[in-house]
């Protein structure tokens, strides 16, 4: 009988050493993997500041791609209307990114209303598929959780590329990222240490591209079917907002439809607004009335698809209008502390386009997007300004 005991404690002795090691090996491993092999973008960034925004305080999530985050300003959305919104957009995002999206931002926010950029559905079930690069992106600033291991599985059904192993871990995607990210390890760490962003995940170009007038085409309301898989991503992602009870508005923003494939997206984007219409939701298209938006295609664009600043106060006003009125969006509720950094943000925008406009007059093009650097810069105008 002691004998027996005895071997049980030495067993006892060896599973707990065991653990231990793991759990030393695990905790080092957990920040090498998230700082040196997970590459810093500002898609990525942007996603990192939306989780230090104070729980609560968000109101209206703006969900989509690169549309969404260069034609719209939080900051200049709080200023003209008093609601707080945040751009949860990452470059290039297929619908498969909106349902695991919601369910990222329900773990800290509580929003009224989700904006949908339908630009997500338009494309062609192939190129979809193989365009997972925000799914990941979005899982990586998912705490661990039950919850995360469950999207992971989810998600990993709508994929060709990937499975839910690389997208609940993101090492066994990006391990081989050390040697680049290494020489990044400081411009990594000042994302992490800065937030909430006064910025609000913007980015745009400081350059007016002269586009030509709209075609027909660009007014039509001809549709191209959806793929089955496609509409379903759609609706199933619908009904989990109002399980959750979040209103929608589903929007596509203006393009200057140039290649062949920029004339088949604007057909499914079609699709996808009518598909959100029988689904009983609001749609927004500003492709087919262009002409009531304010925009001016030979100042407002910095890209066939993607507005300046100029063009982004625009839209934003024209949105935000929106969402005011037909919403009943008011001003948020905000403590002491959340408003002094909404207030902050406006006045930062206002300095942000002071400095855009003056790049622009010297010809001077650069992406301006949400970062440390750009926040630095921000202030040091300010600073000079006084």
């Amino acid at each position: 009988m002691d004998k027996t005991k005895s071997k049980t404690i030495e067993y006892l002795k060896r599973f707990i050493a065991i653990a231990s090691m793991l759990i030393c090996l695990a905790i080092p491993m957990y920040y090498l993997q998230y700082y040196l092999s997970i590459p810093t973008n500002s898609s990525l960034t942007r996603v990192i500041q939306f989780k230090k925004e104070p729980a609560d305080s968000i109101d209206v999530i703006m969900l989509g791609s690169s549309p969404t985050y260069s034609g719209f300003s939080s900051a200049y959305a709080y200023k003209k209307f008093g609601f707080t919104s945040y751009p949860y957009a990452v470059m290039g995002a297929y619908c498969n990114m909106w349902k695991p999206a919601m369910q990222n931002i329900l773990l800290r926010q509580k929003p009224k209303l989700v904006v949908v950029d339908v630009f997500g559905g338009g494309y062609d079930l192939e190129t979809g598929e193989n365009r997972n690069h925000a799914l990941y992106l979005m899982s990586i600033a998912m705490p661990y959780s039950l919850q995360k291991l469950q999207m992971a599985e989810e998600a990993s059904k709508h994929m060709d590329t990937g499975d839910p192993v690389s997208l609940a871990f993101p090492f066994v995607r990006y391990h081989s990222n050390y040697a680049t990210n290494f020489k990044n390890i400081d411009e990594r760490l000042a994302i992490e240490n800065y937030g909430p962003s006064p910025l609000k995940g913007i980015e745009f170009m400081t350059k007016a591209r002269k586009l030509k007038p709209l075609g027909e085409e660009c007014f039509t309301s001809d549709t191209e079917p959806l793929d089955k898989k496609t509409e379903k991503l759609i609706t199933d992602f619908i009904e989990y907002c109002r399980s959750q009870n979040v209103d929608m508005i589903f929007i596509k923003y203006p393009c200057r439809l140039t290649y062949e494939e920029d004339f088949m997206a604007n057909l499914r984007q079609n699709s996808v607004l009518e598909l959100a219409e029988r689904e009983g939701c609001m749609t927004l298209d500003l492709e087919r009335a262009f002409d009531s938006t304010g925009l001016d295609l030979k100042t407002d664009f910095y890209s066939r698809s993607h507005t300046n600043h100029r063009g982004q106060k625009k839209l934003t006003e024209l949105i935000g209008t929106v969402i005011q009125e037909k919403k009943g969006i008011g001003p948020s509720e905000l403590d002491d502390s959340a408003k002094a950094n909404w207030d902050k943000a406006a006045v930062y925008y206002d300095a942000l386009c002071e400095i855009s406009e003056d790049m622009i007059s010297s010809k001077d093009a650069e992406f301006l997007t949400d970062s440390p650097e750009l926040v630095e810069k921000i202030e040091q105008y300010l600073q000079n300004s006084k």
